[in-house]
């Protein structure tokens, strides 16, 4: 395709030509010349043409435009537009010198592009389907089609559990393609029971399918098949949903083997083992149907299972699995006996195992409350039992461990010191769990304490950040330290934020004149002041900071009134102001920088308050005054007089 500079060449050439034509005698020779340069313009002019119907074609899926699109102005993506060489005037259709004639296949796969030169020569090109190797282009993409089907069709038979499409109409797998693969010889949508140039055909079963493709006169081109699905993913989903079904049948007979050795090496009836018997009551969990996700029910189906209880422990589970070839379609879990009743040293053993979970129930409850629980509170039905997923069973009667003396109950003690005594009843003798006094409440207090402690070093940071003011105690603290602490403490009793309140485990905020309170709630309903941290000596230094740089600012403010004053005195013949004009001069706009009150941030004017000062004029003379500030005091540290703030400041 020529480019733009070379076209411009051209033209500029043609015109010289033109003019010398015209300015010298024509000769037949120079006339020749002039044509044969003429018509080669032509013919690029059509190799131009040509690049924009192809580069129509490429934005088309291959469909090359309509004659109505290739003039100008038209569909064509042409920037620059070709001219007549003969006449100068753009390019048209027509049959005369200069013109051109373009077709297009019925399909729209193929074109004809003919330039019209002198002397009736013409310069002509073709598009796809006139070009030599274009067949070749055509089984390709009818491999490409078939390809795409047999993409479809996999990922159906992987979301209907290995089961290959019946057919592969558009009907059944056009859902699972973007776009339906295009017949290259016709146009139209692919046929998938079809022999036909374009086409392919399609057969399949419950396992496997295959593909053919067909290009010009019905010869198969292409084929494609489920191999690589069969050996790569038949099957995956089955078998994974088997392997949960095989693990569930080990998890129903647990229940089988711990239902027996808590009655006495009696099996379960039929009945009894459901999920809505007694078997299924005595657990929170029932295993799940992988097929159903829902719980596993007697039957032959798969995901069922089938139980029958035997003489002498003995019995026989059996889970079904995926129920057609080439899957096992069950999996047997029988002939393991249970036995009789446990020996003495078993049931013994199980006694002690279930008093030692008992007594990890009483210490999660004490160190969750900071007390341990009553003897009410511990048992099957006490406020323990009844959070607890799992009681013990006693293995001398089936039934869950229960206060008594009887073999397989258990006595408990507590005492005020947060000992406590737990005695477990054996068949013969007992076991016995004790603890030690112990403060259970002291560890939450602790983290209460610290937590408590991380909020005050947040307020400590907020004064210093807003000219040592603290956090007004009308919005939460958790809102006005947020860019001071994350993550924001917990409540170790509750588990949730600390908050305002007087429940133990939170905080109680409010302000003082020149501090705050931060007292924390106890478990004994006492207080500990976490603010009376920052007033030791360790850290007297932070407490005195926003303190001491306000009594500075208020300091260099009263230092700056002064300088007002003198300058009056001078422009009124040595006079110093009166109270009331030392007010109007604090408001008139010969001072823009009239100093601001660092404790309340508005002007400084005459008062008692922190930051506010006190003008007098004093005798004799006429220019004579006294100007002070009130600030709040700070002792010196140390014995450094430099340190001190007295609660009056002079101006100098």
């Amino acid at each position: 395709m020529l480019s733009r500079r070379v076209l411009a060449t051209l033209a500029v050439l043609a015109c010289a030509l033109a003019g010398a034509m015209m300015l010298a005698p024509s000769t037949p020779a120079k006339l020749k010349h002039a044509a044969v340069l003429k018509n080669q313009l032509m013919r690029e002019h059509v190799l131009l043409l040509k690049g924009y119907v192809e580069a129509y074609a490429t934005a088309h899926d291959g469909q090359y435009p309509l004659p109505t699109d290739v003039s100008q102005g038209g569909g064509l993506p042409a920037p620059v537009w070709p001219r007549n060489p003969w006449t100068g005037r753009s390019l048209e259709a027509g049959v005369d010198c200069g013109d051109y004639e373009y077709s297009v296949a019925l399909d729209r796969l193929g074109f004809t592009l003919t330039g019209h030169l002198s002397s009736g020569l013409t310069s002509v090109v073709y598009g796809a389907s006139e070009a030599p190797g274009v067949a070749l282009d055509r089984d390709a993409l009818v491999g490409e089609g078939v390809e795409i089907i047999k993409q479809a069709a996999q990922l159906y038979e992987f979301l209907h559990n290995d089961t290959a499409p019946a057919d592969a109409s558009p009907a059944t797998l056009g859902a699972y393609v973007d776009q339906w693969p295009m017949n290259p010889y016709t146009g139209a949508a692919m046929a998938t029971s079809s022999t036909a140039a374009g086409d392919c055909s399609y057969s399949g079963d419950y396992a496997s399918f295959t593909l053919a493709g067909y290009g010009a006169g019905g010869v198969q081109v292409c084929s494609a098949d489920s191999t690589w699905y069969d050996a790569n993913l038949g099957g995956l989903r089955e078998r994974l949903k088997d392997e949960c079904a095989k693990a569930n049948g080990r998890v129903l007979q647990s229940y089988i083997e711990e239902w027996a050795l808590a009655h006495g090496g009696a099996l379960p009836s039929a009945a009894e083992f459901t999920s809505g018997g007694a078997v299924g009551a005595a657990h929170d969990q029932w295993p799940l149907d992988p097929w159903t996700s829902a719980a596993m029910q007697p039957g032959t189906s798969h995901g069922s299972y089938a139980y029958t209880p035997g003489t002498g422990g003995g019995y026989t589970l059996r889970t079904y699995l995926t129920p057609v070839s080439p899957f096992s379609a069950y999996v047997d879990y029988a002939g393991t006996a249970v036995g009789a009743a446990p020996s003495a040293a078993v049931a013994d053993a199980a006694v002690k195992t279930g008093a030692c979970l008992i007594e990890r129930f009483l210490k999660d409850f004490a160190t969750a409350s900071g007390a341990l629980p009553s003897a009410a509170d511990l048992q099957p039905t006490g406020s323990i039992g009844i959070t607890q997923p799992t009681w013990p069973l006693s293995p001398y009667d089936g039934l869950a461990m229960r206060p008594g003396t009887a073999p397989g109950q258990f006595s408990y003690v507590p005492d005020a010191d947060g000992s406590y005594t737990l005695t477990a009843h054996l068949g013969s003798g007992t076991y016995t769990l004790t603890g030690t006094a112990h403060d259970w409440a002291m560890q939450k207090d602790q983290l209460a304490i610290q937590g408590a402690t991380f909020i005050s070093y947040g307020i400590e940071l907020y004064s210093l950040a807003n000219n040592g003011l603290y956090p007004a105690p009308a919005t939460p603290l958790s809102d006005s330290l947020a860019p001071y602490i994350d993550p924001w403490p917990k409540n170790p009793w509750m588990n949730t934020a600390m908050t305002g309140s007087t429940f133990r485990g939170n905080y109680v905020y409010s302000l003082g004149p020149d501090s705050y309170s931060l007292k924390v709630n106890l478990c004994n309903g006492s207080t500990y002041d976490v603010a009376a941290l920052w007033t030791h000596g360790t850290w007297a230094p932070l407490h005195r900071m926003p303190i001491s740089l306000k009594d500075l600012c208020a300091q260099s403010g009263l230092q700056v009134i002064k300088a007002d004053l003198e300058m009056w005195k001078l422009t009124h013949d040595g006079v110093a102001p009166s109270a009331d004009e030392l007010r109007v001069l604090v408001q008139t706009p010969a001072n823009p920088w009239w100093p601001v009150n660092p404790w309340m941030g508005t002007y400084m004017s005459s008062g008692s308050s922190y930051g506010q000062y006190t003008y007098a004029k004093t005798g004799p003379g006429v220019g004579d005054y006294t100007l002070s500030l009130h600030q709040v005091p700070l002792p010196m540290v140390n014995g450094d007089p430099a340190t001190e703030f007295p609660a009056i400041y002079v101006a100098q």
